[in-house]
């Protein structure tokens, strides 16, 4: 059930799956848990909307919809930890390359770092006031 007031209704979850795809909907509960709350998310200037349809759009057999699904057992289990800045499992590259995606889609940009010096470098570009880094 969903919604409030006269909106109440039900949906069928089992309806969901069959559209959106096995592989992916088991991916959502990870995509969620890494890109943060509903408002107020962790990533600035992306919206959740951006975030799922980036994720919805990649087939389902892409490498990010599989690690995002295994992050799910690995939550579950209490056993995610990601290391610090730049020591990063390699399990995880996937999403990171889909980080990059995401916030420069016209470019091959794989890695946080050279996303970094991207946005710095079209800002400074395009004459805007750059953020405190």
């Amino acid at each position: 059930m969903t919604g409030k007031g006269a909106k109440y209704r039900k949906i069928d979850v089992s309806d969901r799956v069959a559209a959106i795809g096995r592989q992916q909907s088991k991916g959502l509960i990870g995509l969620h848990h890494f890109t943060g709350a509903d408002l107020g998310g962790k990533f600035v200037g992306v919206s959740k909307k951006t975030w799922v349809s980036a994720y919805l759009s990649l087939p389902e057999t892409d490498a990010i919809v599989r690690t995002f699904a295994g992050m799910v057992q690995e939550y579950q289990t209490s056993t995610f930890q990601l290391q610090d800045e730049g020591d990063m499992p390699e399990k995880y590259r996937p999403i990171e390359r889909f980080v990059c995606h995401v916030y420069s889609k016209h470019t091959n940009i794989g890695f946080i770092p050279d996303l970094r010096w991207e946005l710095f470098r079209k800002k400074n570009l395009e004459g805007e006031k750059l953020p405190p880094t």
